[in-house]
């Protein structure tokens, strides 16, 4: 049997890669540098701590991916054809493997199996939360699951054949002027000769730049993977929390504005490297971020020389 070959850190672009560069520096050099090989039993130690800090999520994450699970649930049962889920039968389920990943988490397994296990924030660095935060949590899940389930985009949804389904928490790769860009859309169907974009929001919805950069990445990847004309595209943020729809106008220039921000944003972080072509970094040449603020749910807190 040959050997396997070592994977490759190869350098790419994603919204939330930028937005991680923005914030702060030095985290995002732990998150893709710094951690890589974390995963092998020949690691060092600091890449190993790297790695399992990299694999941990603070409770608002955990509840917002456990709802956009339960989504992707209901919708492959549609598209498989079978009943639509009920939203007493989804929230059962979904609350019981999220007590039994708490019990879990807070077993302290997670540091010796960060990729199969769950690791929250707020017990690996031993926040003693009140029960009732970890209560509302759950309720947050739980509402958010029955918004969604007796929503009219659910029932609108259920409507489109599936046959003209494209994704569901897909993620996927485009290219942008030589760089590898990844998307990973909660759904998208096409709309006659154009496409609907749908994101699923679980906490506060905004009007940002940050936003319109990422609807605009969205639209951007159907133009190339789709070759839906950029007029044609529509993308629907829904706030499952607030039961709030919103349909976000992306334009052509809207498009182009994005694709330049990618190639500069990217730009930013090679100019970081040590070594552009084999996507080589050295920690010190990350610097921390200005503000503090940004660091109070940072996951790498416990390796940041901020708080050595």
């Amino acid at each position: 049997m040959s050997a396997r070959k070592p994977l490759e850190n190869r350098f790419s672009w994603s919204k939330s890669r930028d937005q991680l560069f923005q914030e702060c520096p030095l985290a995002y050099y732990f998150q893709y540098y710094g951690s890589w090989g974390g995963w092998e039993k020949t690691a060092d130690e600091r890449t190993r701590q790297l790695y399992v800090l990299k694999n941990l999520e603070t409770r608002h994450i955990w509840s917002g991916d456990k709802v956009h699970k339960a989504i992707a649930k209901a919708l492959e049962a549609l598209r498989l054809g079978m009943p639509p889920p009920t939203a007493d039968g989804m929230v059962q389920r979904t609350l019981e493997t999220m007590r039994a990943e708490f019990k879990d988490s807070r077993s302290g397994r997670h540091p010796q199996d960060p990729k199969r296990t769950l690791g929250l924030f707020e017990h690996a660095y031993d926040l003693q939360l009140e029960d009732d935060k970890w209560k509302s949590n759950a309720e947050h899940v739980e509402a958010c699951i029955r918004t969604f389930l007796e929503s009219d985009t659910f029932a609108g949804i259920g409507k489109v054949p599936p046959a003209d389904w494209l994704e569901i928490e897909q993620l996927n790769t485009i290219d942008v002027d030589g760089t590898k860009v990844y998307v990973q859309l909660d759904f998208a169907h096409r709309a006659g000769d154009g496409a609907v974009i749908y994101d699923w929001k679980t906490g506060r919805s905004d009007q940002s730049n940050k936003t319109m950069i990422q609807f605009a990445c969205y639209a951007l990847y159907a133009t190339q993977a789709w070759s839906v004309p950029a007029g044609k595209v529509r993308t629907i943020e829904f706030n499952v929390a607030k039961n709030e729809v919103i349909e976000h106008v992306v334009t052509e220039e809207m498009i182009r504005e994005v694709r330049h921000y990618i190639m500069e944003s990217a730009g930013e972080m090679e100019g970081f490297l040590d070594d552009v072509e084999n996507n080589t970094a050295a920690e010190d040449s990350f610097p921390l971020a200005d503000e503090a603020d940004v660091c109070r749910y940072c996951n790498f807190r416990k390796a940041c020389p901020r708080f050595a």
